[in-house]
C-alpha cells in the first residue's frame, strides 16, 4: 500500500481520472457554445447589417436592451438622452454597473458624442455593445418610435401628391 492510499478508498487509474475530467469539460464547452450561438442569433436579429456597415432599421417601433433587464428602470439613470435616425425618435437610458470605472466626465463625454451623431441608433447600439462587453453596463434600453402621422397630416400629404 502506498502512503497516500487508504483502505477502502475508491481507486481510479490515471486514464479514468483523465476521462472523467474530459467528460466534465466537454459538457461545459457544449453549454458555452449553445449560449454563444443563442446570443449571436439575438444580436443578428437586433443589429441586422445592411450595405456598407449601415444598420438596417426595423420598420416599426422597437426597443433594444442590454445588460441585466431585471434591474432596468431601478434607481436613477446614469445616462439618458434623446436622438433620432431614419424617422425614429429614440430615448436611450441606462445605468452603469456598480464596478464601472467610468467617471462622470466619461459619461458626459459619451452622451455628448452620441447626441452629435447623424446615425444615432447605430452609434448608441455600438456604444452599448462596447460598454456591455467591458462589463461597465448594468442595464440600458433604446426605445425608438416612429411618430404617428395625424389624419390631417395624412390628408394634406395625399392632396400634395395629387
Amino acid at each position: 500500500m502506498h502512503i497516500d492510499e487508504y483502505p477502502g478508498e475508491n481507486k481510479m487509474t490515471v486514464n479514468e481520472k483523465l476521462t472523467a475530467t474530459i467528460h466534465k469539460q466537454s459538457r461545459l464547452v457544449a453549454v458555452v457554445l449553445v449560449a454563444a450561438f443563442s446570443c449571436l442569433a439575438t444580436v443578428n436579429a437586433q443589429f441586422n447589417s445592411g450595405f456598407g456597415g449601415q444598420m438596417e432599421l426595423p420598420k416599426n417601433d422597437f426597443t433594444w436592451t442590454w445588460g441585466n433587464q431585471r434591474n432596468a428602470g431601478r434607481g436613477m439613470d446614469d445616462f439618458s438622452m434623446f436622438g433620432s435616425e431614419g424617422g425614429f425618435s429614440c430615448d436611450l437610458k441606462g445605468k452603469l454597473s456598480i464596478n464601472s470605472r467610468m467617471s462622470r466626465m466619461d459619461v458626459r463625454s459619451l452622451e455628448s458624442d452620441l447626441r452629435t451623431k447623424m446615425n444615432f441608433i447605430q452609434a448608441a447600439a455600438n456604444a452599448m455593445n462596447g460598454l456591455n462587453a467591458q462589463r461597465e453596463l448594468d442595464w440600458a434600453t433604446l426605445d425608438c418610435k416612429k411618430p404617428k402621422r395625424s389624419e390631417e397630416e395624412s390628408n394634406n400629404a395625399e392632396r400634395e401628391s395629387q
